[in-house]
């Protein structure tokens, strides 16, 4: 008998050695992906690329180019199931935040985005856009001038392991400005479920 049980505590212990060959079923704890990968679009100049920064700013002024981005959120569980874009603002005295005119923004997902050594600019990206009714729209406007933390939520985004998002102000609600350093504090982020 006490052979019978050691080989099969041996087979037992062999079995849950075996890595697990479907990683999408692996576990997934509930959590949030901070501080995006941005990346700047010049309409005026389509084939405009530059390496990728964290800090969010996009404007539309009579005077002044045209500044959109892309920001990218990477590691998102593959099992992850419902996803939702937000943004957060830390107290004034730990943020760089400023909204000049509207700070209406919209955040178009991209279907795909450029492949890894592609440059990434406003002509690269227009294979992947998708309609303006998709859409969310954070309003930034005054909210630099409120002093508490703050968190505001956007709406929900299709989950992916990797979220591409268009972001430009939206002209609808006049011309504005908005910029904001993004830490694990403040700026946009992507929570999930699992």
């Amino acid at each position: 008998m006490a052979k019978t049980f050691t080989s099969a505590a041996f087979l037992i212990a062999a079995v849950a050695a075996i890595p697990n060959p479907n990683p999408s079923t692996a576990a997934c704890t509930p959590g949030k992906i901070a501080q995006p990968t941005m990346w700047n679009l010049y309409p005026s100049q389509p084939d405009l690329s530059q390496s990728p920064f964290t800090y969010l700013e996009v404007q539309i002024f009579e005077s002044y180019p045209q500044l959109q981005q892309v920001a990218v959120f990477s590691g998102i569980p593959p099992t992850a199931k419902s996803c939702t874009l937000g943004w957060s603002q830390s107290d004034s005295t730990s943020r760089t935040f400023v909204v000049e005119g509207s700070g209406l923004i919209a955040a178009s997902p991209l279907t795909g985005f450029p492949a890894e050594g592609e440059p990434v600019s406003t002509n690269s990206i227009k294979p992947f856009e998708t309609a303006v009714d998709d859409a969310l729209t954070p309003d930034f406007t005054s909210w630099d001038q409120v002093a508490a933390a703050w968190n505001h939520t956007a709406g929900a985004v299709d989950c992916a392991e990797e979220i591409h998002l268009k972001l430009e102000i939206d002209a609808r609600n006049g011309d504005g400005h908005v910029y904001f350093e993004q830490d694990a504090a403040n700026g946009l982020y992507v929570s999930y479920t699992c």
